[in-house]
């Protein structure tokens, strides 16, 4: 009976996905007139500027998507310590608390259009590592002024995390790695100073996942069914 059971539930589910196929995020590149500061123990970013949104289903390089009215928000991390080495090889590195969130609102819509598929919060991430644990923001080496870090996230919220309506598509995400870079004043050497750090040049980027299609995960539904019923 329990045999039965569970190879209808799986048949069920496969019905039930029957439905629009989902088009899924591959990256998001963002152009922001701004600049990421440091200050007073926080990092964070200012927001404003562009982005464009590629699939898996486009060519190398295409954006088939673009964000107009962009807001991007990076919320505050404190610094935890401050690793930065002097010297001819010194370094610039500090440990940061986990737990920030980053935002993405705007309007989007087909670059090759006008017509406006989703306005306000188009995604909601947050790190996966906790605001008990920390993540590396950290020159690469002493002779290029640049910091750069890499974060696990998911989706959280937004447009791309419940599903963006395109035509007979659905536009979602999976989970994210963001990558972020920043040119720094050659005078900054730590941490440590309470004076605004202005982190030039930022060039955020968000790879993404791809979300498994439903009748994909219908099928290995059915698998596991078969395989059930062999035992």
């Amino acid at each position: 009976m329990k045999k039965l059971l569970f190879c209808t539930l799986c048949v069920l589910g496969i019905a039930s996905f029957a439905f629009p196929g989902i088009v899924s995020v591959k990256n998001i590149s963002f152009t922001l007139p701004g600049s990421g500061i440091y200050e007073n123990g926080y990092f964070k970013m200012i927001s404003g500027g562009t982005a464009n949104i590629q699939t898996y289903n486009a060519a190398q390089g295409e954006y088939e998507y673009a964000v107009d009215n962009l807001t991007f928000d990076f919320s505050p991390c404190q610094l935890i310590d401050d690793r930065s080495t002097t010297g001819a090889s010194g370094r610039v590195i500090g440990d940061f608390a986990g737990g920030g969130v980053v935002t993405l609102s705007g309007d989007l819509r087909e670059t090759s259009g006008s017509t406006i598929l989703h306005s306000g919060k188009i995604l909601e991430a947050a790190m996966v590592v906790s605001v008990s644990e920390t993540w590396v923001l950290q020159q690469q080496n002493a002779f290029v002024a640049q910091l750069t870090a890499a974060l696990d996230m998911v989706p959280v919220d937004g447009g791309l995390n419940t599903g963006i309506t395109v035509g007979s598509d659905t536009l979602r995400i999976g989970d994210i790695s963001l990558g972020l870079s920043f040119f720094i004043p050659t005078t900054i050497e730590d941490f440590q100073s309470n004076n605004t750090i202005v982190l030039t040049a930022p060039n955020p980027l968000l790879s993404a996942a791809m979300v498994p299609e439903p009748a994909t995960l219908g099928l290995l539904g059915l698998g596991i069914c078969f395989m059930r019923r062999k035992k």
